[in-house]
């Protein structure tokens, strides 16, 4: 996808649920604890959303529908994400798509 093509909407991409999501403390509160894990870093602690095992599949997304399970309460990171944005389109642009279509594959997902 070029960036001339800038997507209306995410149906049949999820792909910006291959980053790692920073869980900030006004959504603590929000997002089911399994779902998180916390991180240690030289300077913090940091609390984001697990990923699917052996994968950089964020583990709220389902594989199936491509949507998250949990759209109305999601990180504020994730509504930042905004769909045709910068973020977005190197997702797009990247390897992610092979990434994310072989993982799809190996967990079931029908392509």
């Amino acid at each position: 996808m070029s960036r001339s093509s800038k997507p209306k909407n995410c149906k049949n991409c999820g792909l910006c649920c291959t980053w790692e999501v920073e869980i900030y403390p006004e959504d603590k509160d929000d997002i089911p604890k399994e779902m998180t894990e916390r991180i240690k870093t030289s300077l913090e602690e940091l609390r984001i959303m697990r990923l699917r095992p052996g994968t950089n599949v964020c583990i709220a997304l389902d594989l199936k529908t491509k949507k998250c399970t949990i759209h109305n309460k999601k990180p504020t990171s994730c509504k930042e994400f905004e769909i045709g944005g910068h973020d977005c389109l190197l997702a797009r642009e990247h390897d992610s798509i092979k990434i994310y279509n072989e993982i799809g594959t190996k967990n079931g997902r029908n392509s």
